[in-house]
């Protein structure tokens, strides 16, 4: 606006000037007998100025031009001015303009004044059409009424103003379109305009919406979270990524969204204010959770078969050495029965260990209260000889010759789950086999670098392929068919991480695979086996044992006994509460889980009656629990379902020692 009216300015001006010129011109001209050459001379630069002028300065009267200046005819398109002298000013002007132009000039000589700045339209004698902006006065011309006219050339500007307002309309009818909400806003975080889709997202009127900023349509939860992403990414790069949060809809409903936004700066680099892209993803996020809620199912399906699989193999063991030592109990040595049951016990143990696992694995918890001092060079040798009828027996007999190399360096001592790291060693052996079809050969390495051990277990099978690579490690992801659970490797990650270590895998089809787990080395390890004995054999102390399982109660009242100890049973929590207050216990066992009291409450109430009281809590759910959660429930430790003779009686002993009761 500024440029244009400077122009309008420059020509007012200039058309004054040469309409003051042309009156001391034509006053000069009645005075000529008593001065000779002013005329002359005022002709001369009058004729100059016209000659030189940029800008456009025609003169017509009754009609016809007069006068034409040299860039009056480069405007018009013809080669000199002398052309246009004596046509019709009307030859220059479109039909549709020219009503427009006669009543001007009328008016302009009827009103005897400068008409205003005016756009007009011309026509070239070659047929193009241009397009002028032209201010205009009447003058006396040789001694006639005329027409000054000062002209410039707007024809460049004008496409330049269609083409903005084409484009305008192209982007008003996107804006207007867009099934996505669009909303500008100032710097302050005010709506300044709104589409429809906004307008519908939100159940707002136009005029409602100017009333609001972004903050109010947003519930407080978010603001902390969107004042961080407008400043760190918005402001500082000028974009935001897509991110999601909710808006609260003018009826009070809150909707999830994602939304993209866009700084906008003025001409000198300064924000102004901020685009945002909106789209509701209410429809998405339903479609998301009721897949999720199939997946749940589907994964829960699949993974009780897997689990089935496992613990029928468990109970067979289980159950098969029970009836051997019932049919022939009379008839096996000590020895014989004495091992039968160690399969047993080392069998259900593995039970327990296995649902832990599964526990662990479903709410991706890392729980290390049964973690041991292990030796990963002896869990190698014995996965190597325990599985040594899958690597070695089977393919022999099918004239298949499959070797077994282990380079084993010295290595500290590891903190982890001796049978876990067995599983994972099982379960690569196991695959390793499979992806074998003729002779091969496998290699298990171990070594210690630095803070960590590493194991690198190498087969020269088929590889695997690019495509599934990176899909191994999930669960139920398997290529061997219906039979397989597809939960081997994706448990064998999970025992990694779970002893905070890594496992990565490197393979080429038809060349083999090399998976490589390393372990971190713990600063502290538990004490060893020798030593841990000695706790067995604490002085005998009164416990009190509160489990609503008979079973759980007789088995722990035998592991209590047999290390020495007095033991108290109570069904319930209120009776074990009452037992507590007439007796004076040296340590609480409570079960997790029990009607009328829970065994969280029952801790509480003890500690309130003696601050001082070890409480253990007994549970078979697997869920971990932080140190800061137990202190401030009262609990000193826990014992996991199924029990291990030796380390309830050590937990117990080594409880009752740090409290010195």
């Amino acid at each position: 606006m500024n440029d244009k009216n400077k122009t309008k300015q420059e020509l007012i001006s200039e058309l004054a000037e040469m309409r003051q010129r042309i009156a001391d011109l034509e006053a000069s001209e009645t005075k000529h007998k008593r001065i000779e050459k002013t005329p002359t001379e005022a002709k001369e630069q009058y004729r100059r100025l016209m000659e030189l002028c940029p800008e456009t300065i025609a003169i017509h009267s009754q009609g016809k031009i007069v006068y034409m200046n040299p860039a009056g005819a480069k405007l018009l398109g013809v080669a000199k001015s002398e052309e246009l002298i004596g046509k019709s000013i009307m030859d220059f002007v479109p039909p549709d303009y020219q009503k427009i132009i006669k009543k001007r000039i009328r008016q302009g000589f009827e009103q005897g004044k400068p008409a205003p700045l005016i756009e007009e339209k011309l026509v070239r004698p070659d047929g193009k059409v241009i397009f002028v902006e032209t201010i205009a006065t009447p003058i006396t011309y040789q001694g006639k009424p005329a027409m000054l006219a000062m002209s410039r050339d707007i024809t460049e500007r004008k496409k330049a103003e269609g083409a903005l307002r084409e484009s305008e309309k192209k982007y008003r009818s996107l804006y207007e379109s867009s099934k996505d909400g669009i909303v500008p806003c100032d710097i302050q975080g005010n709506f300044l305009d709104a589409n429809g889709a906004f307008l519908d997202m939100l159940g707002y009127t136009i005029e409602e919406v100017k009333k609001l900023s972004y903050q109010r349509v947003t519930p407080k939860k978010w603001h902390e979270t969107e004042e961080d992403i407008i400043k760190n990414q918005v402001m500082a790069r000028g974009y935001s990524d897509q991110y999601e949060k909710e808006y609260i809809k003018k009826d009070g409903t809150v909707f999830p969204i994602a939304i993209r936004v866009w700084l906008i700066k003025d001409e000198r680099g300064d924000p102004t204010g901020t685009w945002a892209i909106v789209r509701d993803i209410t429809e998405r996020k339903e479609a998301e959770e009721a897949l999720i809620r199939s997946e749940r199912l589907r994964a829960l399906g699949e993974m009780a078969g897997g689990v089935a699989h496992d613990f029928n193999n468990l109970l067979a063991i289980i159950l098969g050495n029970a009836q051997l030592l019932e049919r022939g109990l009379k008839r096996y040595k000590e020895e014989e029965i004495k091992k039968r049951l160690k399969v047993i016990a080392r069998t259900a143990y593995e039970g327990g260990e296995t649902v832990r696992r599964i526990q662990h694995f479903t709410r991706r918890e890392v729980l290390t209260e049964n973690f041991t001092r292990i030796d990963l060079n002896e869990i190698v040798r014995e996965a190597i000889s325990s599985t040594s009828p899958r690597w070695k027996d089977e393919p022999e007999a099918k004239g298949i010759t499959i070797k077994m190399k282990e380079k084993l360096e010295k290595l500290p001592p590891l903190l982890g789950g001796r049978s876990e790291i067995m599983e994972v060693l099982t379960n690569l052996i196991f695959n390793a086999v499979e992806a074998m079809r003729e002779e091969g050969e496998i290699t298990i390495k171990t070594k210690a670098k630095e803070k960590e051990v590493f194991l690198y277990f190498t087969d020269t099978g088929q590889g695997i392929p690019k495509g599934i690579k990176d899909k191994i490690f999930d669960p139920f992801f398997t290529t061997k068919g219906p039979k397989a659970s597809g939960l081997g490797l994706s448990t064998s990650y999970g025992i990694i991480k779970r002893h905070k270590g890594e496992i990565k895998v490197e393979s080429r089809e038809g060349k083999g695979t090399i998976f490589t787990i390393s372990i971190p080395i713990p600063l502290e390890i538990p004490q060893d086996e020798e030593k841990l004995k000695d706790l067995e054999k604490f002085p005998s102390r009164k416990i009190l044992v509160i489990d609503d399982e008979e079973g759980v109660r007789d088995v722990l009242e035998g592991i209590l006994k047999s290390g020495g100890h007095r033991v108290t049973l109570a069904e319930t929590g209120q009776e074990g509460l009452e037992e507590f207050r007439k007796t004076d216990f040296n340590l609480v066992l409570t079960d997790l889980g029990m009607p009328e009291i829970s065994g969280w409450e029952l801790a509480q109430r003890i500690k309130e009656i003696d601050p001082d009281m070890p409480v253990g809590m007994i549970t078979g759910w697997g869920v971990a629990f932080t140190k800061e959660k137990l202190k401030e429930e009262g609990i000193d430790f826990i014992l996991f379902k199924p029990f291990d003779c030796a380390r309830v009686v050590r937990k117990v002993s080594a409880t009752l020692k740090s409290k010195k009761r």
